[in-house]
């Protein structure tokens, strides 16, 4: 059985290409797409209600839904960052040939759970100040911290450590990746739009909330892993390292 078959990923010389990335991250996800699709489910959960509070609010929202709503807003981004991380090690092991195991995989993104809190904390309002910003730097921010949670877990790297370590590993490479993250978020929003209408005119609210779940579900999976897959290409890429090397820190 060769390397590809049995999940082990080969390493490659010719760089970071953006092709590459995408059918790893393809081949991770359909190779183990049921746990996968319940880790990120339980990270859309938080925005499943935040979709319902907005659907059920129009016109108006009371100051208590605005409560509701930012708590929500809060735990979800927590939740997700967190499931990220547990995607991270799971993806790490199927790139390894080995057997996923969600409870090592949780142990793992649990263990660093200060670190994610403080760069999930930086991570949110740098690009949230940016975007205030005529968007553009709230963009660039998002390209150059991209990898800062593999950064953060694989490398145990503090928060502020993470941040500096994902825009040097960017350097040299962030059109590549800006691009793929706009690919990813214009596929996102075609399929919410076509999803979330059919989804409304076959069961109203319901129906878009289920469609909505499904789809923030699935990219919410598949994002997770392209990360993962972006950091360990850019890694392979610049450091001349493989595979084995950079999970070793799990082993």
């Amino acid at each position: 059985m060769s390397d590809v078959a049995s999940g082990a990923v080969t390493e490659s010389s010719s760089g970071f290409m953006v092709g590459d990335v995408l059918g790893r991250t393809f081949s991770i996800l359909g190779r183990n797409l049921v746990p996968f699709l319940v880790i990120a489910a339980v990270a859309a959960i938080p925005h499943l209600f935040l979709d319902r509070t907005a659907i059920s609010s129009m016109p108006g929202m009371s100051s208590q839904m605005i409560f509701q709503s930012g708590w929500s807003l809060i735990i979800g981004g927590l939740v997700q960052i967190l499931t990220q991380a547990v995607i991270l090690h799971a993806a790490f092991q199927d790139m390894l040939g080995r057997p996923i195991r969600i409870g090592d995989s949780v142990r793992v993104g649990f263990s660093r759970f200060l670190p994610i809190l403080g760069l999930s904390i930086l991570l949110g309002f740098g690009i949230v100040v940016g975007l205030l910003f005529v968007i553009i730097p709230g963009v660039i921010l998002l390209v150059m911290w991209s990898v800062a949670l593999p950064a953060c877990v694989v490398e145990a790297q503090g928060p502020v450590g993470s941040l500096g370590r994902s825009i040097e590993l960017t350097k040299g490479h962030r059109w590549k990746i800006f691009g793929l993250l706009f690919l990813i978020w214009l596929v996102s929003m075609i399929l919410s739009f076509a999803l979330g209408a059919t989804g409304a005119m076959v069961a109203g609210h319901y129906g878009l909330l289920g469609a909505q779940f499904i789809i923030q579900t699935v990219l919410g999976a598949f994002r997770a892993i392209l990360v993962i897959v972006i950091y360990r290409d850019l890694r392979v890429a610049k450091e001349g390292i493989g595979t084995e090397q950079i999970a070793a820190v799990f082993d």
